[in-house]
């Protein structure tokens, strides 16, 4: 799913649902669009959103999100294991030796939506009166 997210040193990230919000966002070099990945692992039952940032409007993208985003498309077929290769500048990704089988996938939540709801259900700016929109335009 791709989104666009507001994210500034001194805050957690937004999702950005205003479409004018967005604008603006992105005029001031402030919103980053991102694919959310959905990611399950193993073993210890922590779900996680994984926000890979996406291609630049020239095509570019940055080789740490490239090639995560490559794993975890890979991981859609089969496990995979990804780690940071600071010498590259990008990630490494290994497949399992031996079949793994099935994940135990948690119930709850039950869908990517319901995810998103639940991780960003304080941090969405969804209109131009949201107080980041305000500070970022000087109205108090």
């Amino acid at each position: 799913m791709n989104l666009p997210l507001y994210k500034a040193e001194e805050d957690e990230p937004y999702i950005v649902t205003d479409p004018k919000c967005a604008m603006f966002l992105e005029e001031q070099g402030m919103l980053q669009k991102v694919k959310i990945y959905a990611l399950y692992i193993h073993g210890s039952g922590l779900f996680i959103l994984s926000p890979v940032g996406l291609p630049d409007a020239d095509g570019k993208q940055n080789s740490y999100h490239q090639t995560r985003q490559e794993a975890y498309e890979g991981a859609k077929t089969g496990w995979k294991r990804i780690s940071a290769n600071k010498a590259l500048g990008a990630y490494d990704s290994w497949s399992p030796e031996s079949d793994m089988g099935e994940p135990n996938w948690p119930k709850e939540p039950a869908t990517l939506d319901a995810a998103l709801n639940f991780a960003f259900e304080k941090r969405n700016i969804d209109s131009p009166e949201h107080p980041i929109i305000k500070r970022l335009k000087g109205i108090v």
